[in-house]
């Protein structure tokens, strides 16, 4: 008896830890991996959100969450002039998946951030969405 709580117990310290990791990422859906880069991104008034043809629906979803959240009205532009402090949401190359893995998930995404730009890249709008 003793034994088995014993394993359990374990078992529960096992699955904690490993599940702090992601509770550091405060991200939804939560990404199949996640790698750190050490970079960071700061939202500001001059943030620009840049969308590739056919993304205008979520480039305004984005703007919609962010506007109120941090009280900046960031403008919203299917063409990219700026290289710095912006957000790009694009589709992967050729509707190619990002990863073996994600072949048949139209939701998948990659989210990479920089010092000066996020790109949020999906398999196809619904990827980007989320």
């Amino acid at each position: 008896m003793k034994t088995r709580l014993t394993r359990w117990v374990m078992l529960g310290v096992l699955l904690i830890s490993s599940l702090s990791m992601y509770a550091q990422f405060n991200i939804i859906p939560l990404p199949s991996s996640i790698k750190e880069n050490g970079a960071s991104f700061t939202l500001n008034g001059q943030t620009k959100i840049y969308y590739e043809k056919g993304l205008k629906q979520q480039a305004e979803l984005l703007y919609a969450a962010l506007s109120p959240a941090t009280g900046f009205d960031f403008q919203i532009s299917d063409q990219q002039k700026a290289a710095k402090n912006i957000i790009v949401l694009k589709i992967g190359k050729g509707g190619a998946p990002l990863a073996k893995t994600d072949a048949l998930n139209k939701e998948s995404y990659k989210l990479s951030v920089k010092n000066d730009v996020i790109t949020i890249e999906g398999n196809s709008p619904a990827g980007v969405f989320y």
